[in-house]
């Protein structure tokens, strides 16, 4: 079901530029493949919070920190790669970065 439906992120224009930068020269194509594929993302033209707008923000309470611990702490296990991923997977093994 998540498959079929994009994650929506709104960033500015820097940020975005930024970030996608940073994804092609560092060359993490797997990474950007999978943000073109599954993240739908705004560019706005409003400039990125300062850091005092940031600190303005609502802050998370203690127990919805502490499940959100919980939650990354737990080990998750992949299920297998999408057959047009394998190929891509392979290469990422080959470079070192890891497996399943």
């Amino acid at each position: 079901f998540f498959l079929e439906k994009k994650t929506k992120v709104t960033m500015s224009q820097f940020s975005h530029q930024l970030l996608f930068s940073f994804l092609e020269q560092s060359s993490f194509m797997l990474l950007l493949r999978l943000l073109n594929e599954h993240v739908q993302i705004s560019a706005t033209t409003r400039a990125p919070l300062s850091r005092k707008d940031i600190d303005a923000l609502p802050k998370q309470e203690a127990n919805q920190m502490e499940e959100e611990d919980k939650l990354n702490q737990e080990k998750f296990e992949f299920w297998g790669a999408l057959p047009a991923e394998n190929e891509l997977h392979s290469m990422a093994l080959a470079k070192g970065f890891g497996g399943i």
